[in-house]
């Protein structure tokens, strides 16, 4: 729905004295740069804590710091307002302050997060319940993620797939790990069972190892998908409590 807003919102512009060619000098560059920065650690973090890669690798280790780092610099320049001033911070801090704000961003986020969730997951439903290729998986899927990622990207969807894609692999692997004790199995082989039904696991002649293969996998798509299911109760309960009022915009602006 985001594409549709700029014909829903109306026109706020918070400063009208400023002409338009002073108004980029007076943008929160050095804020901008870091918000980008905290948002891509984040995703390369989660995307880098998966199998093969233990939590306890060096390089693991050092994305983790690096966006500890790099969080706490942002939060505490925007909070002082450090190098800027507080009407041009990236991040308007005088939001916190207004309990319909931090709701209606709850909202959001949830929102997010189980549409990034859904679109993770529904491809392995097909894989492993129709026994449907890579391919065929993404016919089947073109028209949402065309819309998906239409809508969506602009709002920051990448970090609920990546939260999703981290919680599925590290789950998925060590409840195949440990259920597959017995059998020789090398780490390469689990990680390619979760990715759908072609992989060694699923293509041997031994049904026990197929019927422990797909019981796994179905317990962890469920495991995660209950954050979708998380999300969208977080988000019902959350819209009941916002006032049921026009926001005033300037008044936000001006905290």
């Amino acid at each position: 729905m985001s594409h549709l807003y700029g014909f829903v919102f109306p026109s706020f512009t918070p400063h009208l004295e400023v002409p338009a060619l002073r108004k980029p000098g007076r943008i929160d560059w050095i804020g901008a740069a870091e918000h980008c920065s905290v948002f891509v650690l984040l995703t390369t973090a989660l995307n880098s804590s998966v199998p093969p890669q233990s939590w306890l690798s060096p390089t693991v280790i050092g994305l983790w710091a690096t966006l500890g780092v790099a969080l706490i610099l942002y939060v505490v320049r925007q909070c002082f307002a450090l190098s800027t001033t507080v009407e041009n911070r990236i991040l308007p801090a005088q939001y916190f302050q207004s309990k319909d704000m931090i709701l209606l961003f709850i909202c959001t986020s949830c929102g997010g997060a189980v549409e990034g969730v859904t679109i993770y997951l529904i491809p392995l439903f097909f894989s492993f319940t129709h026994g449907d290729s890579s391919t065929k998986v993404a016919v089947r899927f073109l028209p949402l993620v065309v819309v998906f990622v239409v809508s969506i990207i602009i709002a920051g969807a990448f970090l609920p797939l990546g939260i999703a894609a981290c919680v599925f692999e590290n789950a998925g692997v060590a409840a195949l790990r440990n259920t597959l004790g017995g059998f020789e199995v090398s780490e390469s082989d689990l990680i390619s069972a979760l990715s759908g039904t072609h992989s060694s696991l699923m293509s041997g002649e031994d049904p026990e190892v197929v019927g422990i293969v797909v019981g796994c996998v179905a317990h962890t798509v469920s495991r995660v998908f209950a954050m979708g299911i998380a999300g969208g109760a977080l988000a019902i309960c959350c819209s009941l409590l916002v006032d049921q009022r026009k926001l005033s915009a300037v008044r936000l602006v001006k905290g």
